[in-house]
């Protein structure tokens, strides 16, 4: 793996990227490597509800781990995010095998060190997979469990479970150490270095990784929970109030208040630390379908039932969005679907032996061209700090290509340019309707 500058989230860590980098290896190819990549993520959720059911049979009855199975296996957002390959099934696996473990630490009187070893390997997994799993897992978690449990024993394990954890992390960390000065780039950038991005790119990572103008009162907070996570579809409905009640029902249990402490510490986290966005608060959702298991048995038999019915709307909505593709299932070459999206003359131009810039579209893995003559960058690696026109930051590095064909995507453009601090929209660009192929000499594309 190397530093890709025109891709900043080449600096991100890769435990789940790395799958698929493997099936791409056993296939000899990224695009005969796909679909492997695509049922390696699928089945990083199917172990998250095994690790689900796991986890509840150490301290409930069959009834309630298969209850509480269901409730993650049905929740639409994991049934949505199980189909594409993605990255947040590795986070919810081992995720949710570092809270298992934390649990056992939590109420286990055994003196077996291995238990913080197991945590701490879970957990820096985790982070391996996903920034957004550091301040939870190595800062939030460890406390509470402290708080609930302040013994020798207890710090030991957590100490173990820190370094453990830290240890596993640590490759990513110093990777980006060397490569940008900054362990944690392109976030902390103006802590911690920027790298090799202007200060109106850092800029613009922060307004577009922070909430919208609209929502920075605490009341504009409060009303994108109500509307991101507890009336939205894709987390079931009944999951949240359920396992609130269910958490505030067993608050006797050490393990009930930690694991209803933990929700909490997630949706302050996802309220003060996100864009508050709804699938940034999918990893409680294990923490939820763990504490529904605490529910009295007499309820939990009748549970099943809603939580299957409340899943169809999203494979009703799953059937009306993937529709259009189905002509892919089993297809070897996205250039089969380059019909759905872009206009006759970028095939054409893709298919020519001379290098294709593109300009505003980043989807790179939709062009199976060799990367030698491919170059995209995405819009946070564009600068135009030095006043540079926005086509000419797009095209940075390219400019020797003489020979090469250019496809400008207006509707991009003009997307990045309402919503993207920096990136003034070129002029002449509002003419254009669709994907348009240029040359190097053509003067719409002239520095």
């Amino acid at each position: 793996i190397a530093p890709l500058h025109h891709n900043v989230f080449s600096f991100f860590p890769f435990n789940v990227e790395m799958h698929y980098l493997l099936a791409m290896h056993l296939h000899a190819g990224p695009w005969a490597g796909m679909f492997l990549a695509q049922w390696m993520h699928g089945m990083f959720i199917v172990l998250t509800v095994a690790a689900i059911y796991s986890t509840v049979r150490t301290f409930a009855s069959p009834l309630a781990a298969c209850v509480a199975a269901l409730a993650a296996g049905f929740s639409p957002w994991l049934i949505m995010l199980g189909s594409v390959a993605y990255d947040e099934g590795g986070l919810l696996l081992f995720s949710t095998l570092g809270i298992a473990w934390l649990l056992v630490i939590l109420s286990s009187e055994d003196v077996d060190w291995m238990l913080g070893i197991a945590a701490g390997l879970c957990a820096g997994f985790a982070c391996g997979c996903k920034l957004t799993g550091v301040p939870i897992l190595l800062i939030a978690l460890p406390v509470i469990v402290l708080v609930l449990r302040p013994t020798r024993r207890v710090i030991g394990q957590l100490v173990i479970y820190e370094a453990i954890a830290l240890l596993v992390f640590s490759p990513w960390l110093i990777r980006n150490q060397v490569w940008a000065h900054n362990p944690v780039f392109p976030e902390a950038a103006s802590l911690l270095g920027a790298g090799d991005f202007s200060p109106i790119q850092v800029a613009r990572w922060h307004q577009a990784h922070s909430p919208r103008p609209d929502q920075q009162s605490i009341s504009a907070h409060l009303q994108a929970l109500w509307e991101q996570v507890i009336i939205d579809w894709r987390f079931a409905y009944l999951l949240l109030p359920v396992s609130l009640v269910a958490g505030f029902s067993t608050l006797r249990w050490r393990g009930g208040r930690f694991l209803l402490l933990s929700l909490v510490v997630f949706a302050i986290f996802w309220l003060c630390f996100t864009h508050l966005q709804s699938r940034f608060f999918v990893p409680a959702i294990p923490i939820m379908a763990m504490l529904v298991a605490l529910l009295d048995q007499r309820v939990l038999k009748w549970l099943p039932i809603p939580l299957i019915l409340l899943a169809i709307p999203s494979f009703a909505w799953m059937h009306h969005e993937l529709k259009p593709f189905a002509e892919a299932i089993a297809v070897e070459s996205p250039s089969i679907l380059w019909p759905v999206f872009y206009p006759p003359e970028v095939k054409t131009a893709a298919m020519q032996d001379k290098p294709l810039i593109l300009v505003g579209d980043a989807k790179a893995f939709w062009f199976d061209i060799p990367m030698s003559r491919l170059h995209y960058r995405t819009v946070f690696d564009v600068d135009t700090s030095d006043g540079r026109p926005t086509i000419a930051a797009w095209m940075e590095g390219t400019k020797d290509l003489s020979d090469a064909n250019v496809v400008v995507d207006p509707g991009e453009l003009e997307r990045f340019s309402r919503t993207y601090k920096g990136i003034p929209l070129p002029p002449g660009i509002g003419e254009l309707r669709q994907p348009t192929v240029f040359d190097l000499h053509d003067a719409f594309v002239q520095p």
